[in-house]
């Protein structure tokens, strides 16, 4: 699991299901160069520790975690990755059968630079949440860091 998959569990054990989402907004992320779903062009992705990351990739997962008091918590990830598009459907249940769901949903248009998310959910208690963000790709040059300047040297 990742950090954010641990942040989601504890958020929705706790019943805030209107904290699931990130509180960093998207362009003050390092790893946000080229767009919410790190299509960038052809430049390799870094994750949080400056290793090369794997473009994102769909796949199915299924956890149930059982904890020493009895209780047991599911946890069901369903995850597509297409060119331009990326979908998440995340499913906790936790001891009493009752589900929270989180639904993102992320599209990318290469052509116009542009990109759309769009995250909606649903907490133990049965509330609906929802949020979208859209914005232009910043232009990576614009975002090179300058050279560094060093004063002259003096002579001696």
């Amino acid at each position: 699991m990742k950090p954010r998959s641990y942040a989601l569990l504890l958020a929705l054990t706790l019943g805030a299901g209107v904290a699931l989402v990130d509180a960093a907004p998207l362009a003050a992320r390092p790893d946000a160069a080229a767009s919410p779903m790190g299509m960038q062009d052809d430049a390799p992705r870094q994750n949080q520790r400056g290793q090369q990351a794997a473009p994102p990739e769909s796949f199915t997962e299924e956890s149930t975690r059982k904890m020493a008091d009895g209780r047991v918590f599911k946890h069901k990830i369903e995850q597509t990755v297409t060119e331009g598009s990326f979908s998440r459907k995340e499913v906790l249940t936790n001891p009493d059968g009752k589900t929270a769901t989180r639904n993102v949903t992320t599209t990318f248009d290469k052509s116009k630079k542009t990109w759309s998310r769009k995250m909606e959910g649903t907490g133990f208690d049965g509330k609906t949440w929802s949020r979208s963000d859209e914005g232009d790709i910043p232009d990576p040059q614009a975002r090179a860091p300058k050279p560094e300047s060093r004063p002259a040297e003096r002579k001696k």
